[in-house]
């Protein structure tokens, strides 16, 4: 541990994510979901965050989009975001 930097005793995520073989105009579908826990280092209490993305994958790695979801309870205070994301290489 270093001091106060590291928040969590533990920490583990479950994720998984498939992508749909079909075309999909000139990229495919991919679903992801992710689930983590932590148990908190400086107060007692857990982070539970749960994510859900719908990715458009055009080309591999280079041209991709994401839109997902959050939902986090951090030690009893809940909140929820919505998130866009590109990732676009030439």
């Amino acid at each position: 541990p270093f001091a106060d930097v590291d928040k969590h005793k533990y920490a583990w995520f479950i994720l998984g994510g498939y992508l749909v073989p079909a075309q999909v105009g000139p990229g495919k579908l991919f679903p992801v979901i992710r689930f983590h826990q932590a148990k908190l280092n400086l107060v007692d209490g857990t982070e539970l965050r749960l994510d859900a993305q719908m990715g458009y994958i055009v080309k591999g790695h280079d041209v991709k989009f994401y839109l997902g979801y959050q939902m986090v309870d951090l030690n009893k205070q809940k909140g929820n975001q919505i998130f866009l994301g590109a990732q676009l290489k030439r």
